[in-house]
């Protein structure tokens, strides 16, 4: 069984270590993301719009995909 390991990169971020030797980086390593998930100081920070559109949309678009199927189940048992 091989065990994985992350890749570990090089401290300026423009090369990584593959297990043999240094290969450059096409970019280099973002030092903070906009996904940073620690908390900014003066409170929590909200839930990104972005993931709450997502939500509404992947629930409207179940309602549209089920919906006819559990009217006509409900239609056919009255």
């Amino acid at each position: 069984m091989q065990h994985w390991a992350p890749p570990q990169y090089s401290a300026d971020g423009r090369w990584w270590w593959d297990g043999y030797r240094w290969i450059p980086c096409a970019l280099p390593l973002p030092t903070s993301t906009a996904w940073d998930w620690q908390e900014p100081e003066g409170g929590r920070r909200g839930t990104p719009r972005s993931l709450w559109i997502s939500i509404v949309g992947l629930v409207l678009l179940l309602l549209i995909a089920v919906g006819p199927a559990a009217i006509a189940w409900v239609q056919a048992q009255v």
